[in-house]
């Protein structure tokens, strides 16, 4: 099992830039990306704080980078996310960081597994871009990704990053109306049996993984029980960013700070993972909510 798991920080803008809206995209009436002007320098599993002007501060995480301009993607819950919708070009949002560690992208895997949960696609999006990326010459290595909501219209990263949709990306919703009547969890305990050699060792490296945390707690079960590597994106309510709220505490650990990518040795160590229920729509962390 491999869970080396190396925190990589980048310097961080603590004071909000002020970014101008270059574009919105209502996907269906629960999801919208924000595209921001300018240029950002973050990690796979890193977050950003975003600002309106004279009102709150909430995380996200950038889950496109092109050319002078970059995105995040919320699902409304409440009126910060609402306010989204009524975006317009040229409308004026700060955000400040990019704050928190980084998934372990070991160039040594040679197989490695996404399992992505509704709006937790979200945290996972840059990181598999970077990926595909780094290995697009790469004939040996293999990625896989397994995407879940509860209904068709919580696939929504099939029109952000439309490369998802190919051989190697298994879709599957609670009720059906779009690829397997399934659960993700299920889809990976059925690859996760395909991957098992006789000897009991996995071909698979890791898994990377974010969702609803009970789901996340059951993917780490199953890649412990498989004996593979994994790490998660955790959610938690998240006030400054960087350790002085306290707020996004789980156990003896801070997700802005230790986080909020934690591996499975890491895991063993938080009782409350697993536990942990968004219970109003005001809360928290819209891009790190993790399902429809």
């Amino acid at each position: 099992m491999n869970d080396g798991h190396i925190k990589k920080k980048l310097p961080r803008q603590d004071i909000p830039l002020t970014t101008k809206v270059v574009e919105v995209i209502k996907h269906n009436e629960c999801f919208v990306t924000v595209w921001l002007e300018g240029d950002i320098k973050i990690k796979p599993g890193q977050f950003i704080m975003v600002w309106f002007p004279n009102v709150e501060e909430k995380p996200f995480t950038v889950t496109c980078i092109k050319e002078n301009k970059f995105s995040f993607t919320a699902l409304k819950r409440g009126p910060f996310t609402e306010a989204l919708f009524e975006l317009k070009v040229g409308d004026l949002l700060g955000w400040r960081g990019p704050y928190g560690n980084t998934f372990n992208l070991d160039k040594n895997f040679k197989n490695v597994c996404l399992v992505a949960g509704g709006i937790g696609m979200a945290a996972l999006s840059l990181l598999y871009q970077n990926i595909k990326n780094r290995t697009i010459n790469q004939v040996n290595f293999k990625m896989n990704l397994l995407y879940g909501a509860k209904n068709c219209n919580g696939l929504i990263f099939k029109d952000i990053i439309p490369e998802i949709c190919n051989n190697n990306t298994c879709f599957c919703t609670d009720d059906g109306s779009e690829g397997d009547k399934l659960f993700s969890t299920e889809l990976l305990e059925k690859y996760l049996n395909e991957n098992q050699n006789e000897e009991g060792d996995n071909n698979i490296d890791v898994v990377y993984t974010c969702g609803p945390e009970i789901m996340m707690k059951k993917v780490v079960e199953l890649c412990e029980q498989y004996n593979v590597g994994c790490e998660v994106s955790l959610e938690r309510y998240m006030g400054c960013g960087f350790g002085i709220c306290g707020g996004c505490s789980i156990n003896h650990k801070l997700v802005c700070m230790d986080g909020p990518v934690f591996n499975l040795e890491e895991l063993k160590n938080l009782p409350d993972f697993g536990n942990h229920i968004c219970k109003c729509k005001e809360e928290k962390n819209e891009s790190f909510t993790k399902k429809l």
